[in-house]
């Protein structure tokens, strides 16, 4: 099985373009903003990561309920 490619990095794009707009561009974990404070860290916000809940080596899962936002 071939992985990578434009097809799959297409697709990664607008899942987590997706789930930017779903979480508002909020981190999950403190509730900060992109462009904002963040208190828990008390730096300036410039990226939102997604990351998964449950590891994905654990689960295999790539489902929007096992991603959320994070600072």
């Amino acid at each position: 099985m071939i992985r990578g490619g434009r097809a799959r990095s297409q697709r990664a794009g607008t899942f987590k373009a997706y789930i930017r707009i779903r979480d508002n561009y909020t981190c999950q974990l403190c509730g900060c903003k992109l462009g904002g404070v963040c208190d828990l860290h008390y730096a300036p916000v410039g990226q939102l990561d997604v990351a998964h809940i449950v590891p994905y080596t654990e689960c295999l899962d790539t489902k929007p309920e096992n991603v959320r936002l994070l600072c």
